[in-house]
């Protein structure tokens, strides 16, 4: 599993004091991010683009505002041809407030569904669960 914390913003609230929906998105996107920066830094080359095809939240809980960041675990859910699925969560304090799923698809130079490539697929092996 990779771990990442993601810091609120006080502007992420909504009007009845809680992190809007939407937000939540972000933090997925700022783990995914970390996930893939990490890959690069262990030598994974980028040989394909990389395309959000599907986001799926289930939101549990609503989540108040909090200064201290929150715990993004993230795992791979899925590995298939030219795509693979991340798992989330967004927790703190041992509570999960959602759960998240994420479908990349692998694309070329134009724009097509490519396989996954090797040294990436086996950089998420690693990762699955």
């Amino acid at each position: 599993m990779y771990a990442s914390k993601v810091a609120l913003r006080w502007s992420d609230m909504d009007a009845l004091g809680h992190i809007n929906n939407s937000e939540y998105l972000r933090y997925l996107e700022q783990a995914r991010i970390e996930f893939l920066s990490d890959a690069a830094a262990a030598g994974v080359p980028r040989e394909a683009g990389l395309l959000v095809a599907r986001q799926e939240v289930d939101y549990r809980k609503p989540m108040p505002y909090r200064r201290e960041p929150v715990d993004v675990p993230t795992w791979i859910d899925r590995i298939g041809t030219t795509s693979f699925t991340f798992a989330h969560e967004v927790r703190a304090d041992d509570v999960v407030y959602a759960r998240a799923r994420t479908v990349i698809v692998c694309i070329d130079d134009e724009h097509r569904p490519t396989p996954v490539p090797v040294a990436l697929r086996k950089y998420l092996e690693t990762f699955k669960r």
